[in-house]
């Protein structure tokens, strides 16, 4: 009987030894960097349309940021003759996943003309509710090659007051920065944007 309770004692201590380990944190907890995410959609501007996936401005955006000591993911998403309505339909499965910064690029050559923005502003302001529904925290960065006309619609917008979007201009010269028909930028004009947004989310990523 003394034996028995001996050995009841040491199970219980045993026990009770493993649960005060299981209760502390892992060693490497605290230390896990969180990856900055950035989701770029489009048409073939920025899907990459006649140059390698690896040339396109996301891809040599996301080595550049790479290299700031931050754990850094750059998501190409665009899809070539897409438009921001498009966008809108298939945008939900995006939003599932959570990332700090969405970058939009719709429709370069007619973005610049007011009309024109102003004509599909009723599909962009759902895009931009959805987002900023489902990914609050999230900053919503709009790509046109004439910044002053979106900046003026975006400001006169009720809905858009107090969100964090924001517009870049994505313009290029025409001196060796497009295709031959004109249409996207070239090898050369994809490392122009890259290193454009890259002097913008830089310093972003280091003030986090």
């Amino acid at each position: 009987m003394h034996k028995t309770s001996f050995w009841v004692f040491i199970l219980i201590w045993v026990l009770a030894a493993c649960s005060r380990e299981s209760e502390q944190p892992p060693e490497h907890v605290g230390q896990v960097q969180a990856t900055w995410k950035l989701i770029c959609v489009g048409d073939g501007y920025t899907a990459g349309v006649g140059v390698e996936p690896h040339e396109a401005y996301p891809a040599q955006l996301s080595a550049m940021l790479s290299g700031k000591g931050t754990s850094v993911k750059v998501v190409n998403a665009a899809i070539k003759g897409e438009s921001v309505a498009d966008f809108g339909e298939r945008m939900d499965w995006l939003l599932q996943q959570r990332f700090d910064a969405m970058l939009l690029v719709y429709d370069m050559e007619q973005m610049g003309d007011t009309s024109a923005a102003e004509g599909r502003w009723e599909d962009w302001a759902g895009v931009l509710e959805r987002i900023k529904a489902v990914q609050s925290h999230a900053t919503i960065w709009i790509g046109t090659d004439k910044p002053q006309p979106w900046k003026d619609m975006l400001n006169a917008w009720p809905e858009g007051r107090g969100a964090k979007i924001r517009v870049v201009d994505l313009s290029l010269s025409r001196a060796g920065m497009w295709s031959e028909d004109g249409r996207y930028p070239s090898k050369k004009g994809h490392a122009v944007l890259a290193r454009r947004l890259a002097g913008i989310f830089s310093p972003l990523l280091s003030s986090d």
